[in-house]
């Protein structure tokens, strides 16, 4: 896999391991005594960062080299042609003016003809096409025949197979920021440009795209293009972000990093903000003291209930909204230790956790759950799965009584000390691990799981793990169940989180599940009418289906996956966003959340759906800086 690609996944599990604020928290519930609208931000925006950054002088302006630029500066910097917004699925037009989808077997994107890069250099067609050759990798190019620029602001996109579903199409555009100024890489993009007309049509194309452009790779290819990258990250460093999105990086230091207005922004009139300051405040406490102090305009947050309202009650400047994550937490079952390979035997463990208290004290805003799991978040359920479906599907309530029927069932018995043994007589001692960043709620939703399974008479342990080592153990079997975010939605459609499970995603080599010869994971199971389904065969057909052939498709995943209870959710997450009113103006309390901020006293619940958008683009980690850009927030 080519760094490029690389670097694509890396913001994906940056947005795992920190987009659902884990932290640390442990401080005292004393007043600050902040008292609403004292304060004055003077105009600039004030946070703590996301991620760290290198520090100076190892940091230099290209995100893809030496340690990048940081995720602030990612995404308050750079931009695409458009922006994809979670949890709504909404995707923001930013440097593509118009779309034309007309035409089955292409897409034209028409650019904004006022764009230009942070040195002044415009921004045309060619930088689109030398972005997608040199970062071949990209998700979009294995579904591409060629990337055509008939005009300095017109695009136009090849499609392997018009077939491809419309929706799928605009997905994969909108994943992408374009960072890669043709002007100062021309000379590593006309390599990779002429390596790649050396290659020939793969001679047994497949609709899921294995090969960018459909041409097929050779080794020469792989090892040439992979010496082009390497030279490019070796020789372009610029001193600051060379970027098209609305801020600038003007100073770094280890602790600090500002950033100010892009003079080339083409949507000036919607900069509000004078100044961006990031913080470098890793530890969770200290973040959780400076906004309770005052000292930041946004924060990306849901500490445990006791804390936040005591965080609201000792600062009456502060908001805090709620709204639906696109991922859920919980544990996957280690198959090659046994006996998790027994499929009652993990039904039996889910019967046996009372999740709901586990979601109370590790999560007290997350969303419960009745399934194991579907590939699914939970609030998406009734939109998706077909509801004649849904009753045929298994429920796992907290049920210790039918967990032991279940283990009898199998040969289990449970002995006079209240501990179950095998039907070879063997009593088991079981290690559950979750990484130890993952604060605050993984600590005590393991030590939750292992109390409930002990008491149940199934011993096991809790263990956190640095996270250096967590995750790659995770993945090698060594622990008999680990935490991750099992239903991950990066798009906001079953299809992105049953490809997270399946494709040889992190849960699935978690659970140690087979593979087939050419190494590609393989699920083959029982669907809810009793056929036998091929689960990755049905994924890489659903962008070419029609509707109802993928509700179908949906429905069957969705059941095999609850039925084989390889996994099993806690709670489906939800996010929080603080805002301080003293520095910010714009929030979304308006029409009728107005009363809402009184009514809650400032910590809003679930907004209903026609302002979950306002919600959605106040998250950095789910709308990038849409927020700075949509022209809605400004300073107090």
């Amino acid at each position: 896999m080519k760094m490029k690609k690389g670097l694509r996944q890396q913001m994906k599990s940056a947005s795992l391991l920190f987009g659902t604020a884990v932290v640390t928290v442990g401080i005292a519930s004393g007043s600050s005594g902040v008292h609403a609208n004292t304060l004055n931000s003077g105009g600039v925006w004030t946070q703590v960062a996301q991620l760290g950054w290198p520090a100076p002088p190892t940091w230099q302006g290209n995100p893809a080299a030496n340690g990048g630029v940081g995720y602030d500066a990612w995404v308050y910097c750079f931009e695409g042609l458009f922006q994809y917004a979670r949890p709504t699925g909404k995707i923001y037009y930013r440097m593509a003016q118009s779309v034309d989808n007309s035409n089955p077997a292409q897409t034209v994107v028409h650019l904004y003809h006022n764009i230009r890069w942070s040195d002044g250099a415009p921004f045309t067609s060619k930088d689109v096409w030398g972005f997608y050759i040199l970062n071949w990798g990209a998700e979009v190019t294995k579904y591409l025949k060629s990337i055509e620029t008939p005009d300095p602001y017109t695009v136009i996109f090849k499609w392997a197979n018009p077939k491809l579903d419309p929706k799928f199409k605009m997905y994969y555009l909108a994943e992408d920021y374009q960072w890669i100024p043709y002007h100062l890489a021309k000379k590593w993009i006309d390599q990779d440009a002429a390596l790649f007309a050396k290659l020939q049509p793969d001679t047994n194309p497949h609709d899921q795209g294995l090969y960018a452009y459909q041409l097929k790779q050779t080794p020469q290819f792989l090892s040439a293009t992979g010496k082009v990258w390497q030279d490019f990250n070796s020789h372009y460093h610029p001193k600051t972000t060379i970027c098209t999105g609305p801020y600038v990086v003007s100073k770094v230091t280890s602790s600090d990093m500002y950033l100010k207005p892009n003079p080339y922004y083409y949507k000036k009139s919607a900069i509000k903000f004078k100044e961006i300051h990031l913080m470098n405040v890793p530890d969770g406490t200290q973040q959780l003291a400076l906004l309770r102090s005052g000292k930041l305009s946004w924060m990306d947050a849901t500490p445990p209930k006791d804390i936040l309202t005591s965080i609201l009650a000792s600062n009456k400047n502060l908001v805090h909204y709620i709204w639906p994550d696109n991922v859920t937490v919980g544990f996957v079952f280690n198959q090659r230790h046994s006996p998790f390979q027994n499929e009652t035997f993990r039904k039996a463990i889910v019967y046996a956790l009372d999740r709901k208290k586990i979601r109370e004290v590790a999560n007290y805003y997350g969303i419960d759950t009745e399934y194991a799991g579907l590939g699914i978040l939970p609030w998406q359920i009734n939109k998706y799965i077909t509801n004649d479906v849904l009753k045929k599907f298994t429920k796992y309530p907290y049920d210790p009584k039918k967990a032991a029927r279940l283990l009898e069932s199998i040969g289990w018995k449970k002995g006079p000390d209240g501990i179950w043994r095998d039907p070879n007589g063997k009593s088991y001692n079981f290690i559950i691990a979750g990484p130890s960043n993952w604060e605050p709620y993984i600590t005590p939703a393991g030590e939750l799981v292992a109390e409930q399974l002990t008491a149940f008479g199934l011993p096991t342990q809790f263990k956190s793990v640095d996270q250096s080592l967590y995750w790659s153990n995770a993945v090698n079997g060594t622990y008999d169940m680990v935490f991750d975010f099992p239903e991950w939605e990066w798009l906001m459609d079953p299809w992105s989180a049953m490809m997270t499970l399946y494709n040889n995603g992190r849960p699935f080599q978690e659970a140690g599940l087979p593979k087939d010869r050419k190494g590609v994971a393989l699920f083959i199971a029982s669907g809810y009418d009793g056929q036998s389904i091929n689960v990755n065969q049905l994924l890489a057909k659903m962008p070419y289906m029609t509707e109802s052939q993928r509700r179908h498709a949906i429905d069957e995943i969705a059941y095999a996956t609850n039925e084989n209870a390889w996994y099993v959710n806690l709670w489906g997450n939800t996010a929080g966003e603080w805002l301080n009113t003293a520095y910010v103006k714009g929030l979304p309390k308006g029409l009728p959340w107005q009363n809402a901020f009184s009514k809650y006293n400032r910590n809003l619940p679930m907004p209903p759906a026609d302002l979950l958008q306002d919600i959605a683009d106040i998250s950095e980690w789910f709308a990038g800086g849409q927020h700075f850009v949509n022209g809605k927030l400004g300073p107090n």
